[in-house]
C-alpha cells in the first residue's frame, strides 16, 4: 500500500524539513469555520501528519469536521482521510473516501494504490492488480506499488511475475525492506539460497539498524535455512537447486523445501 504514512512530505529542495507539532484539531477546525485555512492548507496539513506516522490526528480532523463542510469533498484532503482510515483499519470508510477521491482526480498513484490494498485485503485480487498497476503507470519510480503488486501477484499464483515486481522495487530503492523479506523468501522457495540470504541479510541489517532490538522469526527462520542449505550444497548433501544428492546417503537430512512453501507469507504493514 502506498499509504501517505510511508511517503515523504513534498517540499521544495532548499527547505528543511520541518517537525511535526500536531497542533490542536480543535483550533484547526476554528480557523477553518472563520475562513482562515482553506482546502490547500488542510490537505498539507493532514499530508505533514501522516509523514510523521500521526494518523490520529488526521482521523481527529475528519471526526471534528462538519458534515457539510465542502472540505469532506476535496480529493487531496479525501486520500489523505483514506489513509489514516485504513491504517486504523477503517477499510469500509477508506474505500468510500478513495472512490470518491479518485472520481474527482484519477491521477493521484496514492489513492489508486490504497484502493488496491483494499480490494487485496477482501480477497479482490484482480480488483486489487488493476488498481495497483494504475498506481504503477501514475508513478512507476515508486517502489511500494511494485511491491503491493507482488503481494497481489502471489494470490494469483504469478510468482515470476511477483519476483519481477520485487527487483524492481529494491532496484528502485535498496532500502525497502518489505521488499527486501518478501524477496529473500521467494528466493529461498526458488531454490536460490544464495540470493535469499543476501536478501535476507540486508533485510535484517536495515531493520536492526532502525531498532537494535528488532526481531522478526518467520524471517529469521527463512535466513537460517537459506544458510543450512548452502552448508549442505557444500558438502555435497544438497545440489544447488535444492534438490536432495543421493549420493550423500539416505539418511542425511536436509532443508529442500521452506517450513511455509505455499507462500502465504505473512504480508507486509501496509
Amino acid at each position: 500500500m502506498l499509504a501517505s504514512a510511508a511517503i515523504a512530505l513534498l517540499l521544495a529542495a532548499t527547505s528543511p524539513t520541518p517537525a511535526w507539532e500536531s497542533p490542536d484539531p480543535e483550533h484547526i477546525i476554528n480557523q477553518i469555520t472563520a475562513g482562515k485555512l482553506d482546502a490547500a492548507a488542510i490537505a498539507d496539513m493532514c499530508h505533514a501528519a501522516m509523514a510523521a506516522d500521526d494518523h490520529y490526528w488526521v482521523l481527529q480532523i475528519e471526526e471534528l469536521l462538519p458534515e457539510t463542510s465542502p472540505l469532506r469533498d476535496n480529493a487531496a484532503i479525501l486520500g489523505e482521510l483514506a489513509a489514516a482510515n485504513l491504517l486504523q483499519g477503517n477499510d469500509g470508510i477508506a474505500r468510500h473516501e478513495l472512490l470518491r477521491a479518485i472520481e474527482l482526480d484519477r491521477a493521484n498513484p496514492d489513492n489508486h494504490n490504497n484502493l488496491g490494498v483494499i480490494y487485496r485485503r477482501k480477497g479482490l485480487y484482480m480488483d486489487a492488480e488493476v488498481e495497483i498497476r494504475a498506481a504503477i503507470a501514475l508513478a512507476p519510480e515508486r517502489p511500494e506499488p511494485h511491491h503491493n503488486l507482488a503481494v497481489v501477484l502471489l494470490r494469483l499464483n504469478k510468482v515470476d511475475e511477483a519476483i519481477e515486481e520485487l527487483r524492481t522495487a529494491i532496484s528502485q530503492d535498496r532500502n525497502y525492506t518489505p521488499a527486501l523479506r518478501l524477496g529473500g523468501f521467494l528466493a529461498l522457495e526458488k531454490g536460490d539460497n544464495q540470493s535469499s540470504v543476501n536478501l535476507l541479510e540486508s533485510y535484517f541489517d536495515k531493520m536492526v539498524a532502525k531498532d537494535p532490538e528488532f526481531t522478526d522469526d518467520d524471517a529469521a527462520g527463512w535466513l537460517e535455512e537459506a544458510r543450512n542449505n548452502l552448508e549442505a550444497i557444500k558438502k555435497g548433501e544438497l545440489e544447488p537447486g535444492g534438490v536432495p544428492n543421493d549420493s550423500a546417503g539416505k539418511d542425511k537430512k536436509t532443508n529442500v523445501k521452506s517450513s511455509q512453501s505455499q507462500t502465504e507469507v505473512r504480508d507486509e504493514k501496509d
